[in-house]
């Protein structure tokens, strides 16, 4: 399959699960934007109760290098209050990020796991800034490089796990639903 087609169907699957969460009908539906600061993405939440489930995509735009990244997480609001939301805003979320870089020697290609722990900082009902510390495991690498004589490595593999920073900034968009 091609690249193209391949990330096409990844990005397909992903808005199709998210899209068949609409048929569900409780009193705190909500969609939420979300914009990822650290490492720059945009994507869309989707809440049910105190659960959350979001799509992003994203790209490094500085540097030389091409970056790109597909991710999906569930996140579940597990403590505290807020004035402005019903949601609770400390949370839990595991993920799934794939990262393919391309640079001018070589194309890499990544996949991880994330577990986070954050807070949203409600500023109003609708607009927020989520801060949180987080896990990684390295799932997948491979470098494929574009010169014969630097391909040696060509295929290489190796995994690593780490610790990460996340902030970004989401707003909310609240829908009039069956209750």
């Amino acid at each position: 399959m091609k690249k193209k087609t391949k990330i096409l169907l990844q990005i397909s699957v992903l808005i199709l699960c998210f899209l068949s969460f609409g048929n569900f009908s409780f009193a705190q539906d909500k969609i939420n934007i979300k914009v990822g600061i650290v490492f720059p993405d945009i994507g869309v939440r989707y809440q049910l109760s105190q659960f959350q489930f979001g799509a992003y995509i994203g790209g490094n735009p500085f540097g030389d290098n091409e970056t790109f990244t597909l991710s999906g997480d569930i996140s579940y609001h597990f403590a505290g209050h807020s004035e402005f939301s019903k949601r609770k805003p400390w949370y839990l979320r595991s993920g799934y990020t794939h990262l393919k870089l391309e640079a001018s020697t070589h194309t890499s290609k990544n996949r991880y796991l994330t577990l986070r722990i954050g807070r949203d900082l409600n500023l109003s009902d609708k607009f927020g800034f989520e801060i949180d510390l987080g896990y990684f495991h390295h799932l997948y690498h491979k470098e494929f490089y574009k010169d014969p004589i630097l391909g040696l490595q060509n295929g290489s593999s190796e995994t690593s796990s780490g610790i990460f920073f996340g902030f970004g900034i989401y707003y909310r968009l609240c829908f009039n639903t069956i209750q």
